[in-house]
C-alpha cells in the first residue's frame, strides 16, 4: 500500500498529485507504483522513438532532395563549362588563324617589295649601262 509520504515523494519526482498516483495505481489493477512509472516511461520512450523515426525519415527526404539538387547543379556546371571551353577554343583558333594569315601576308608583302626593289635596281643598272654605251658611242665615234 502507498502511504501519503511515498505519494508526496513521487509527486516531486513525477509531477502528479497524490490522488492521481493513487488512481493510476488502481487503474493498472493494483500493481506496484514502480510498474506504473515504468509503464509511463516505456510509453514515453515509444513516443520519443516514433518521433525520432519520423524526423529521421523527413531528414532522409530532405537529404535526397539536396542530393538531387546538387547533382542537377553539377550537371549544369559541367555542361556550361563544356560550352565555355568550346567558345575559348573557337576564340583561340580564330586568333591563331588571323595571326597565321597575317604572317603569311607579311611574308608575301616583303617578298613582293624585295622583288620590286631588285627590278628597279636591275633597270637602273641595265639602263645606266645602256646610257653609258650610248654616250660612249656618241662621243667617241
Amino acid at each position: 500500500m502507498i502511504t501519503y509520504y511515498d505519494a508526496k515523494l513521487l509527486n516531486k519526482l513525477n509531477g502528479m498529485s497524490p490522488i492521481g498516483l493513487f488512481f493510476n495505481y488502481i487503474e493498472i489493477g493494483g500493481g506496484r507504483l514502480e510498474d506504473v512509472q515504468m509503464k509511463r516511461i516505456v510509453d514515453d520512450h515509444e513516443g520519443r522513438i516514433q518521433t525520432l523515426e519520423a524526423q529521421r525519415i523527413e531528414q532522409e527526404k530532405i537529404n535526397n532532395e539536396i542530393r538531387n539538387q546538387l547533382t542537377m547543379t553539377e550537371n549544369t556546371v559541367l555542361k556550361e563549362s563544356g560550352k565555355q571551353q568550346e567558345l575559348s577554343q573557337r576564340l583561340l583558333d580564330h586568333v591563331l588563324q588571323n595571326d597565321l594569315s597575317s604572317r603569311v601576308s607579311d611574308r608575301k608583302r616583303k617578298a613582293y617589295t624585295q622583288q620590286q626593289i631588285w627590278k628597279m635596281v636591275g633597270l637602273l643598272l641595265g639602263s645606266g649601262g645602256l646610257i653609258f654605251l650610248l654616250i660612249e658611242k656618241i662621243f667617241l665615234s
